[in-house]
């Protein structure tokens, strides 16, 4: 969990379902082991979520609040009353603002043949 935690932490905030329900089913997982941690960055990403308008990071968090105890879930759940998914956001994982300045960049494009 202390090693999984910040990869999904740079992940949350994707645009693509499948990687948000992916995402969820991590978080969800991992509370089965280490509750508390688990518990505890889903409330920072709700906090995120909430400053920042974020309705796919509100999403991901939402969804994975099931296995975390109720007190604790209704205390996020709130924190996220009335942000919702858009359709056609961007992306706001870490890894997405990554992967836009390695394009910026020039990186990832195919580049010139190599002579013969």
């Amino acid at each position: 969990v202390r090693r999984a935690l910040p990869i999904l932490e740079t992940l949350i905030g994707d645009a693509d379902a499948d990687v948000q329900k992916s995402l969820s089913w991590a978080y969800r997982s991992m509370a089965d082991v280490d509750r508390p941690a688990v518990t505890a960055a889903l409330e920072a990403q709700a906090i995120e979520a909430a400053r920042t308008s974020d309705g796919l990071r509100a999403w991901v968090v939402r969804d994975a609040l099931s296995k975390l105890e109720a007190a604790d879930a209704e205390r996020i759940r709130k924190r996220l009353e009335g942000l919702r998914r858009r359709p056609g956001a961007e992306p706001t994982s870490r890894a997405a603002e990554l992967a836009h300045r390695f394009e910026g960049m020039g990186l990832g494009r195919p580049g010139a043949e190599p002579p013969p």
